[in-house]
């Protein structure tokens, strides 16, 4: 206190001689900001806690940052005058664009004059993934994704364009396969799942030797292992922010832990069968799980109590995913359906049916317009999440594929195959990009990107893990 006496006394006459003591204590007490979780990411802690609040700052300013308007280098030449080009003949997405600058610009004839290089990869989008008014410059590469340090991730995939690539040709990713990735071994038995962290940098793995491992992605060490399962681990998700992981068990548990200190928070119990599938909500408030009793449940992270038993399907579940807005979940089933339902009422919104076998994988596109399944017989199909309708189905598949993917920009799914290969397809024409063949590996479980789509694991039977790195 004398210091503090001698600093005011010191540096601050004039505010002592023009202020009353008690306006001089108001200010020097302690402001409370009440910031609990960051408004852009779903990372929460105790409130005004100070790397929370630094967490705030800096993704905030990053996000600032980003929201400038900094366009992507043009690849055609933009001196030409206005009304050079007209919008290419037959390209219905096109019109879309029109139709937006119409909305906010009236004044601007009918009729557009714009150049190639405004219409090209905009032609390539299918119209239903957006909805007419959608903001054409957010959907197509026009912001910069660079970060200012580490505490955000991307909102976007940002896929750059190779100086040999023809704008009109595809703009697709490429998985760096040939460089052979880093291969993680540890594992006893198979590894049936693996997730990263949110800002993946850490990786997690459930294996059949009912155990967890906690890798560090970029050199591959052996970091944590997580004990307590009494059964195969078949599923593993972090949660929003990653303080926390999920795993569900052939034990018919489903275990929450902390990531800071390895322990587990609390065993969620209800399930009478093995648990095929576990993931979090978007806000990291809810864990869904799969199970062999047929019945999908929705719990309360913060508590493990079973908030709904939802019983839409007649047989095993093996996976299931929350849709982008957390409101709805998609789950497969061996009954042969996908069905999406309202986590809220339970309530069955569509029945997806084509498979003529077992599902074993289904993923939500980003923009949760779609959901993409794997089947035991052999195909992958693609379904309207509004209608139900199958879009896509794809064919020629030796064996079937275990685990389905859609990339961050929703532009390609890979798949796990029974053989061991992976696959990265077109989403929109279902042409094969690229293909990986393990040797000796046995079967592909389970295929994940990295939230900052800089990485591919997939999880092998063989009890190894392998990451690559992602080009674009």
């Amino acid at each position: 206190m004398e210091g503090i006496a001698s600093h005011i006394q010191a540096d601050h006459q004039d505010e002592l001689s023009g202020n009353s003591l008690s306006a001089m204590v108001s200010w020097s007490s302690v402001q409370r900001m009440g910031i609990k979780s960051c408004p852009l990411c779903s990372s929460c802690g105790e409130e005004d806690a100070p790397d929370l609040v630094d967490h705030v700052l800096r993704h905030t300013y990053d996000f600032s940052l980003r929201a400038l308007p900094w366009p992507q280098p043009p690849r055609d030449d933009l001196n030409k005058p206005v009304g050079t080009y007209t919008l290419p003949d037959g390209m219905d997405s096109a019109e879309r664009l029109g139709v937006w600058i119409e909305d906010i610009s009236p004044d601007i004839p009918t009729r557009l004059q714009l150049s190639r290089f405004d219409t090209a990869i905009y032609a390539k989008i299918r119209s239903h993934e957006s909805s007419p008014d959608a903001c054409y410059f957010a959907e197509h590469d026009y912001f910069e994704d660079k970060s200012v340090d580490d505490s955000s991730k991307p909102q976007n995939s940002i896929r750059s364009v190779n100086a040999q690539d023809d704008i009109d040709g595809p703009l697709l990713l490429r998985v760096d396969f040939e460089s052979g990735g880093r291969m993680l071994e540890g594992h006893s038995r198979a590894v049936f799942s693996v997730a990263f962290s949110t800002d993946s940098q850490l990786l997690a793995s459930g294996s059949t030797d009912n155990t967890i491992t906690i890798w560090d992605v970029v050199s591959g060490k052996h970091l944590r292992a997580l004990t307590g399962h009494t059964g195969g681990v078949n599923s593993v998700q972090f949660s929003p922010g990653s303080q926390h992981l999920a795993s569900g068990s052939d034990d018919n548990t489903i275990r929450i832990w902390d990531m800071a200190t390895g322990q587990c928070l609390r065993t969620c119990k209800g399930h009478t069968g093995h648990i095929r599938s576990v993931v979090f909500s978007p806000n990291g408030q809810n864990v869904a799980s799969g199970s062999h009793d047929k019945t999908t449940r929705i719990w309360d992270m913060a508590t493990g109590q079973c908030l709904q038993t939802c019983e839409v399907h007649t047989d095993y579940i093996r996976s299931v995913a929350f849709s982008p807005d957390g409101q709805n979940v998609a789950s497969g089933s061996d009954d042969q359906t996908i069905k999406i339902w309202d986590i809220a009422t339970c309530r069955c919104l569509q029945t997806c049916e084509g498979h003529t076998d077992f599902i074993l994988s289904v993923a939500y596109s980003p923009d949760g317009q779609n959901v993409a399944s794997a089947s035991y017989d052999a195909t992958i199909k693609i379904w309207d999440t509004a209608t139900g309708e199958c879009l896509q189905t794809w064919e020629g598949h030796t064996t079937y594929e275990r685990s389905v993917v859609f990339s961050l920009d929703g532009q390609n799914l890979v798949s796990g195959g029974r053989n061991g290969t992976i696959s990265i397809r077109d989403v929109a024409t279902g042409q094969c990009l690229q293909t990986w063949e393990g040797q000796n590996t046995g079967r592909v479980n389970f295929v994940t990107f990295s939230p900052d789509g800089q990485h591919l694991a997939a999880s092998f039977e063989d009890g190894t893990i392998r990451i690559w790195n992602v080009v674009y």
